[in-house]
């Protein structure tokens, strides 16, 4: 499905639903490559992202237009898409508060991540990560942090000085 075909899909699904004040997706498949959940909770509003057969450039440019529409998540569930990075766009999610990034070909996070206030939990493991931005130091609220079966060397002083972090895994 073209990007544009894509933009429409997604538009009319949220017009549609905009009306009730609320995402009624429970699971979407957009296209081959492409299945959506989303749904708004007492938890919070979730959204998970699977793409099969998906091409780098697609993905990121499909990421950018998502998280554009759906700024109000609280948890976005990444795992197991073969990423190569991260869009800077989700440092602009200011609602996250757990991030799932496993399993995917990550080599680094993005360096604004430290924008995300709010995030208490970050999955990241069984990526490619070398090292940590620090900006992570800004985020406050975080709890835990998976970074199991990672290539890391080292992890500064200024992420493990986070007084809310309780739980890390290496």
């Amino acid at each position: 499905m073209e990007p544009k075909n894509l933009k429409l899909k997604l538009e009319n699904i949220i017009k549609e639903s905009s009306g009730k004040n609320e995402y009624c997706v429970e699971e979407l498949k957009i296209s081959d490559f492409l299945i959506l959940r989303y749904k708004k909770s007492d938890y919070g509003n979730l959204l998970r992202i699977k793409y099969t057969n998906a091409s780098i450039d697609y993905t990121t440019k499909t990421q950018n237009f998502i998280y554009s529409k759906f700024k109000d998540i609280t948890y976005l569930d990444l795992c197991c898409n073969n990423l190569y990075y991260l869009p800077e766009t989700v440092c602009d999610l200011h609602n996250l508060k757990e991030l799932i990034i496993a399993d995917n070909r990550l080599e680094a996070l993005p360096e604004n991540i430290g924008h995300l206030k709010n995030l208490w939990h970050i999955n990241a493991e069984k990526n490619k990560i070398k090292e940590l931005p620090d900006s992570m130091k800004n985020i406050k609220s975080l709890v835990e942090l998976n970074l199991l079966n990672n290539e890391l060397s080292f992890i500064s002083e200024n992420i493990m000085s986070i007084e809310s972090l309780t739980r890390i895994f290496i």
